[in-house]
């Protein structure tokens, strides 16, 4: 019903057919290939005028336009609907050589929203729109096509879905600072966001495609696809996307466990339990007959990882195949999995719920995330594959920063460093965490740039993380998955030694931090879907005792020099925010919030006088301090943008000197701009070519 696209017919408001929208077509493949709309006017009166007595320009086409799409323009062009294409999948056969005008054309550039990436040609566009528009009105293709869509840089390389109709692609982007959803539909290429879901990542569609559930502040939210206001479902903490059935069950992570809640909304109840040696269960995917479901289990030992199947109805769990991956079932029967860079197809019996036969690789070069473990695909149902390919883990560059946000030199040389290091107390080098190419073990090593010396600390095979150094430099804590739970260990720096246990129990333990003289480490302890803070003694009969035991997530301690404060960053309003208690006794002083439009990983001036945090649009902040008479706290005030996407869990950006003078900001060498979303039509094909 626009005016430049509008057939006469319908311009002169007579009935209306298919023809109509041929013409529509015809309007928008002229308009990429030349710039120009077919029917201008600045009035909408003088733009049906031009529509019913006009003729296009076919001079301002490209002279390479190749003869066959000339033909197909003027057939759409015709203002005798009888001479018209009478059916979309007439012209079909016409737009087999659609390549060549891909490579015979110029692009045309648009102009979107300033945040939207704009595609590499307006051909790639209409092209989608064209094969889209045969797809899903039942003249599919013979063979499978492929697209790329531009997207704006998303929350991270996994938090998009394809509708189980094939229709719509949802994402969550972050845009100003903060992460929403958007919804694109396949055949257009501006994506439409979707208010009031601030917060949002690891978004995943309802059976019907009309609802998209996602994951923000703690919650699990659903929204209508066209918008709307979100509904909350229930809380939801530490999460690692979610599935949802036709009986309106929906599963998701929470912590270690798999749990199940009504779409509608109440209590989650636990659906999972782990095994011996298992660490999580995450990645949840329904089968069609949304009894059974497939997850991934974490595990110490690497071949007790595997992506297993359970059911709603048995506590019987049955392991498919050895993996750190997520899996998907798609129809006419295969497991979709990532193998290291490729995806593959498993021929998967729904009925037997058994494997057959050898995996089929389908895709390469997909994004390989060994820190997660999420997979960056999905398919539809009818034969629509997404997914998204690039570096295998995106290289960044240590980045020495003064105080008034100047660069000042770079620290070693660029790797695929992970987002988990501390800083030595001499200020010289790094403790810090890195994952092996197949993702299965993940060690503390001791990075000494001005000797380009790197040290491997631990040698397990199990996850070692969280590295922290104590105040006088010579040991390391860390946590570390070696037991099963997740506990502390230190080791000695330059020692042959074996790690020594800090504290080993039937709980998790996680994020160790020294106070400054030594005597006391904090630590987070997982408490069902929440993080509190306890205190380990390093004297005495080394007797943890709690410190913060609240709803919500605590990450990221740090005691003040004199020992007498404790930063932290906490979800508990449903953001991210930086609070100060008093130590060892958090009842002795009023808690206090320290930023205040969200914030992580908190850092001190060793005078106690100054606090950095992290913002969450990606600004070093400082906020003054003052404990002369109780404690007073001054406004937080920009002191770096360092452009990074916060990570607002575990993990450490940057770290502060000891005089708060200069700043170590771990920055990705990627652009912010998100690689495209790949989207293949009819992928089944892919099988009868290996």
């Amino acid at each position: 019903g626009t005016a430049a696209y509008m057939s006469p017919e319908q311009a002169k408001g007579k009935s209306v057919d298919k023809r109509a929208d041929i013409w529509a077509f015809g309007c928008i493949l002229y308009e990429c290939l030349s710039g120009k709309k077919v029917f201008e006017g600045e009035m909408v009166t003088e733009m049906l005028a031009a529509v019913l007595r006009g003729d296009p320009d076919w001079n301002t086409l490209p002279s390479t336009t190749p003869q066959n799409i000339r033909f197909v323009l003027r057939r759409c062009l015709v203002k005798e609907r009888n001479r018209r294409f009478h059916c979309i999948a007439d012209l079909r056969i016409l737009m087999d050589e659609m390549r060549e005008i891909n490579e015979a054309t110029t692009p045309v550039k648009s102009t979107w929203s300033k945040w939207i990436l704009v595609s590499t040609t307006s051909l790639l566009a209409i092209a989608l729109m064209v094969f889209a528009f045969l797809y899903f009105h039942g003249a599919a293709p013979s063979e499978a096509m492929h697209y790329h869509v531009s997207v704006p840089p998303l929350v991270n390389d996994h938090s998009f879905a394809i509708s189980p109709d094939g229709s719509r692609i949802t994402f969550a982007a972050s845009s100003a600072g903060a992460n929403s959803l958007f919804v694109c539909k396949i055949g257009s290429v501006t994506p439409e966001p979707l208010d009031g879901t601030e917060g949002a990542e690891y978004p995943f569609w309802s059976p019907d495609s009309r609802s998209i559930a996602f994951f923000a502040k703690g919650r699990l939210m659903q929204v209508d696809a066209t918008g709307g206001s979100p509904r909350l479902i229930c809380p939801a903490r530490g999460i690692f996307n979610g599935t949802w059935n036709r009986d309106g069950i929906i599963i998701f992570s929470e912590g270690e466990e798999l749990r199940q809640v009504s779409a509608d909304g109440g209590e989650s109840a636990t659906l999972t339990t782990l095994d011996e040696f298992q660490n999580a269960h995450v990645f949840p995917h329904f089968l069609p007959n949304g009894v059974h479901y497939l997850y991934t289990a974490f595990a110490n030992e690497p071949s007790k990882n595997g992506i297993f199947l359970g059911s709603l109805d048995s506590e019987k769990k049955m392991q498919l195949l050895t993996a750190t991956v997520s899996a998907a079932y798609v129809d006419p029967g295969y497991l979709l999995f990532q193998r290291e860079r490729a995806l593959y197809a498993q021929p998967f019996d729904v009925k037997k719920l058994e494997s057959m036969g050898e995996a089929i690789r389908i895709a390469d070069n997909l994004i390989l995330d060994v820190r997660i473990g999420i997979s960056p695909f999905d398919a539809s149902q009818n034969g629509v594959l997404i997914y998204r390919t690039g570096n295998m883990q995106a290289k960044s560059q240590f980045i020495w920063f003064d105080k008034t946000g100047n660069q000042i030199g770079l620290a070693g040389a660029p790797g695929m460093y992970s987002p988990d290091f501390d800083l030595s107390p001499d200020e010289k080098q790094i403790a810090m965490k890195l994952i092996d190419i197949s993702g299965s073990r993940a060690n503390i090593y001791l990075m000494d740039w001005e000797r380009d010396i790197r040290e491997q600390l631990t040698n397990n095979p199990s996850a070692n993380i969280h590295p922290h150094w104590s105040a006088d430099g010579q040991r390391i804590a860390f946590a570390s998955y070696r037991k099963g739970d997740s506990e502390l260990f230190e080791k000695k720096v330059g020692s042959i030694e074996a790690e020594t246990e800090l504290l080993v129990s039937s709980e998790n333990e996680q994020t160790p931090s020294w106070s400054k003289d030594d005597r006391h480490i904090a630590f987070g302890k997982v408490m069902g879907s929440d993080i509190d803070i306890y205190a380990l003694p390093l004297f005495g009969e080394k007797k943890p005792f709690p410190i913060i035991q609240l709803p919500g997530n605590e990450h990221n301690f740090e005691f003040s020099y004199d020992n007498k404060w404790l930063a932290y960053q906490s979800d508990e309003s449903g953001i991210n925010q930086v609070y100060l208690i008093s130590f060892p006794d958090p009842e002795a002083q009023p808690k206090r919030q320290i930023s205040n439009n969200g914030g992580v990983q908190p850092q001190w001036r060793e005078d106690g006088k100054e606090l950095y945090y992290l913002a969450l649009d990606g600004k070093i902040m400082a906020v003054e301090i003052t404990t002369d008479t109780g404690i007073d706290i001054g406004a937080s005030r920009e002191l770096i943008d360092t452009s990074m996407i916060v990570l607002p869990s575990d993990q450490r950006q940057y770290a502060a000197t000891r005089d708060g003078q200069r700043f170590l900001v771990l920055k990705p060498l990627t652009e912010a701009a998100s690689t495209p979303i790949t989207i293949t039509f009819n992928w089944t094909s892919l099988l009868n070519k290996q």
